[in-house]
């Protein structure tokens, strides 16, 4: 609960009672004694770039006190009951209005009391530019430069000659007592009231930096490689490197080692890099041509099919596959079995067996080994409808007897087609032949084909 004290009776006799207005004394109604509520000894003891430290001692008559209200233009206004305030995430270099109110439960509302307060500069002046190097009289050298800039202002430079000391200095000239010829390097950077320091500024003989060399290319991948090469090196320093891409800038590093990224699969880069120094000269590598990797696959075979299927063999055809680069072939398969890669969109199975269920797949190749996705289809082969136990008898040098049964299913058959070593010789409606033109020693290759409704059937073969 808060307490209600009477003002010290030294604060009311340190009032003007005792004024007059004129020739007349101004009686206790007529003074004003709002300003005994009103906070004392208002101060800032510390502040940063976005801090600020504000304290204050309590009123003379603290009767009625709640709280003490905190404004200084920020979101909201801070209530504390404590006599300070820590002010967070102010604006680096600007002046601020801090007032402070203390809060009453009745009577008249205390007096604001404020404070200005200005955060500090944390922006580093602008580095200097310009550098001259210039013979005087008796063998001294004059160093030179354009004046920096900064936010608030540049209080002065500090200069550094042949890796001496720096020295401090307040202009933008300074005389060295050595001859041009015995100035070997030296260097210069601004400095600001806030004891912010610019980027240091070197002087170059004008000799750019001499070209990296060796620039080499490794964990090339589809859309990255890492480069390298061999640092160069500059009368006075080399600030960087910058990486140009088909004769585009796209980065700078400090370092003889840079990973480009975002790049397109199975394209072809080129590649320099630009050795810099601080006044502004370069020179360049020689280029290298990059090829990303290839991991793109080709897309699926489409409209797998089987074109012909007899009871020993399936002819199957499949739509090409597209690729980023070129599609270079076609794996086969039967079933988990490899058969072979081909070029072409078709290709015929041989030496199945009849009336069998049997699984093939496809699937599109390129030259970096990229598969696409299997195609696959199933197919059962028919029953064999070609004539069956076929056999060959020599009977002598120039005999020998060919004979055979029907196909299983014989439902159709009118006859047979005879042929020897592929050249057709004879249709018989008989299930046996007698040849009589045989030479001797000669082992000959003969096919029987059952006649079915003016079709032939798969041919039946045997040697002898």
């Amino acid at each position: 609960m808060t307490t209600h004290r009477d003002p010290p009776t030294e604060a009311v006799s340190g009032l003007a009672l005792s004024k007059r207005r004129g020739d007349q004394k101004m009686t206790a109604e007529e003074i004003d004694l709002s300003v005994l509520t009103q906070v004392r000894n208002l101060r800032n003891p510390g502040r940063t770039f976005n801090e600020a430290w504000i304290t204050w001692e309590v009123p003379f008559d603290s009767s009625y006190l709640i709280d003490y209200v905190v404004r200084w233009g920020g979101p909201a206004p801070v209530h504390t009951t404590e006599c300070e305030c820590l002010l967070q995430g102010l604006t680096p270099e600007v002046e601020y209005t801090v007032e402070v109110q203390p809060r009453r439960s009745q009577g008249a509302p205390a007096p604001v009391v404020s404070i200005k307060v200005v955060t500090h500069d944390r922006v580093p002046p602008t580095r200097p530019r310009g550098l001259h190097l210039d013979r005087m009289p008796g063998n001294r050298s004059m160093l030179s430069w354009d004046v920096s800039q900064d936010n608030v202002g540049v209080t002065g430079y500090l200069l550094r000659w042949n890796e001496g000391a720096e020295l401090p200095i307040n202009t933008s000239t300074f005389a060295v007592d050595l001859p041009v010829e015995r100035m070997k390097s030296w260097q210069v950077r601004a400095r600001d009231a806030a004891g912010n320091l610019s980027r240091v500024a070197r002087w170059n003989s004008g000799v750019p930096p001499s070209k990296p060399t060796g620039l080499s290319a490794s964990s090339v991948t589809g859309n990255s490689a890492t480069l390298e090469w061999v640092a160069s090196i500059d009368d006075i320093e080399v600030t960087g490197y910058q990486i140009y891409r088909d004769n585009r800038p796209i980065d700078n590093v400090d370092s003889t080692r840079y990973t480009a990224i975002g790049l397109d699969d199975a394209t072809t880069y080129t590649f320099k890099v630009r050795a810099l120094d601080a006044d502004g000269h370069f020179a360049d590598s020689d280029p290298l041509t990059v090829t990303t990797a290839d991991t793109k696959a080709p897309s699926m075979p489409g409209n797998f099919r089987a074109t012909t299927i007899t009871s020993h063999s399936v002819g199957l055809e499949w739509a090409s596959s597209q690729d980023n680069v070129a599609v270079t072939g076609y794996e086969i398969y039967q079933g988990a079995a490899y058969l072979e890669t081909i070029p072409d969109i078709h290709y015929t199975i041989s030496g199945l067996s009849s009336s069998r269920l049997y699984s093939f797949a496809v699937c599109a190749m390129d030259a970096a080994g990229n598969r696409s996705i299997m195609s696959t289809i199933q197919v059962t082969t028919p029953v064999s409808n070609a004539p069956t136990n076929l056999e060959f008898n020599r009977l002598s040098f120039m005999h020998g007897a060919l004979q055979w049964a029907p196909p299983v299913e014989s439902e159709g058959v009118t006859g047979y087609e005879l042929s020897r070593d592929s050249v057709v010789f004879r249709e018989i409606p008989e299930l046996y032949f007698l040849f009589t033109d045989l030479e001797a020693g000669t082992t000959y290759l003969f096919e029987v084909r059952a006649i079915r409704h003016g079709r032939l059937s798969e041919p039946a073969s045997i040697r002898g």
